[in-house]
């Protein structure tokens, strides 16, 4: 067995170039590199990503990655893009996905249409994301999710109508208390960040920018045994 060091940090919306980074042989980003899912924004991002000094570079979407979905710009050598999909990197086996239930009152129409949201990249209607949970295999060792499992690290800032909501998913939750990775990385939730051990799986909230947008984090590094 070796320790392999992992940099994870997710939600820096075009900030990038601000990111400090520390030393390690992974670098992961848990969605939402870009702001308004741009073709111009993710091209800056991924050119920064692939020229970061790491050995190994893994990447995810987020619901504001509108480009990545669509696949407007290539993903550069060196940098594990995955969406849905098991990887093994630095001796340590990946799953990722972008995945993000939408709200329940979304439908389709009667042609099987659904009607996009501004920041929906990568949505999974309600009903079907159980199924896309299911996904995850027995035996991962790192799960990178962009959306929070709820209850861990989901709270959002107090609404206008006094409310604090949380935005994890159940099902999510569900599917990691059967897999129990190592390592769950996710980001979406800007307003509770930080590190939680639950069930043997340490769960990081690695989003980077706070409510207004700014970048006030450092990336998370931490330390797992291939």
């Amino acid at each position: 067995m070796r320790t392999v060091t992992i940099v994870a940090m997710s939600d820096t919306h075009n900030h990038h170039e601000e990111v400090p980074l520390p030393d390690g042989d992974v670098l992961v980003h848990c969605g939402d590199s870009t702001l308004k899912g741009r073709r111009g924004e993710l091209a800056s991002f991924l050119a920064w990503f692939a020229r970061t000094p790491f050995a190994h570079r893994v990447l995810i979407g987020g619901n504001h990655d509108w480009a990545l979905e669509a696949g407007e710009v290539p993903i550069p050598p060196g940098v594990t893009y995955l969406n849905g999909q098991t990887a093994e990197v630095a001796g340590l086996r990946f799953f990722g996905a972008p995945w993000r239930a939408r709200p329940p009152w979304v439908k389709r129409d009667d042609q099987g249409n659904i009607r996009q949201g501004r920041y929906s990249a990568f949505g999974v209607m309600l009903d079907e994301i159980e199924a896309h949970w299911a996904r995850v295999p027995a035996g991962t060792d790192v799960v990178v999710t962009h959306v929070p499992p709820v209850g861990l690290m989901d709270l959002g800032p107090v609404d206008p109508d006094g409310v604090q909501r949380r935005r994890g998913c159940p099902a999510l939750l569900d599917r990691l208390r059967q897999v129990r990775p190592k390592l769950h990385l996710f980001g979406h939730n800007h307003h509770e960040v930080g590190l939680r051990v639950v069930e043997g799986t340490t769960h990081v909230n690695a989003a980077l920018l706070n409510d207004e947008y700014r970048l006030v984090r450092p990336p998370v590094v931490l330390e797992v045994q291939a």
